[in-house]
């Protein structure tokens, strides 16, 4: 597969297996209330954010090198992650990933490393542009009836939505630069 063509699938499988895994989340909080808050809550929604995330990336992978587990991993890495805090969401889940890629790619420890760029850069915009969204939305649209309901949301998503594509333009450039010097077997 051409570079172009993997870097652009692999930053929307990012954008959308953050997204519905997030949709699923906030589904579940729904659902059950504040049943699941602290380390158990965190654990969980990393766990269901790492799957969906997994499964997008794991689509793509797959036709490149046999990695059964990256799913199963991924949700591991997730739910460990984010129990420990945001902050370590990036590392753990990377170390779980990479602990599959090492067998098939030469230096793929680097791979942690932008994992845990990718989180903390992407959360960090994504964070930011919700609130800049709503602002911009509320104040063209003025706070009657639904429009904050609808900034929330819109900017939200918008959030998620560019956060998720950084994480995937760095994680996608690294695995296309490491993957040019896979292993030999």
């Amino acid at each position: 597969m051409p570079m172009k063509v993997f870097c652009c699938k692999w930053i929307l499988a990012n954008i959308v297996g953050t997204t519905f895994g997030l949709a699923v989340i906030i589904a579940l909080v729904i659902i059950v209330g504040s049943a699941l808050t602290g380390v158990v809550g965190n654990a969980v929604g990393g766990g269901i954010l790492g799957t969906t995330l997994g499964i997008m990336q794991w689509l793509l992978l797959r036709n490149m090198y046999q990695i059964d587990w990256w799913v199963f991993a991924s949700m591991l890495g997730g739910a460990v992650g984010n129990a420990f805090g945001v902050e370590m969401l990036g590392t753990i889940l990377g170390i779980m990933q990479w602990l599959l890629l090492r067998e098939h790619i030469y230096r793929a420890s680097w791979w942690v490393l932008a994992t845990a760029l990718g989180v903390t850069v992407g959360s960090a915009v994504g964070i930011d542009l919700v609130d800049i969204v709503i602002k911009i939305i509320v104040d063209a649209l003025g706070s009657d009836g639904a429009i904050p309901d609808i900034a929330n949301i819109v900017g939200f998503y918008t959030g998620v939505a560019v956060g998720s594509a950084i994480f995937g333009v760095i994680t996608g450039i690294t695995l296309l630069f490491l993957s040019q010097r896979t292993r030999l077997s």
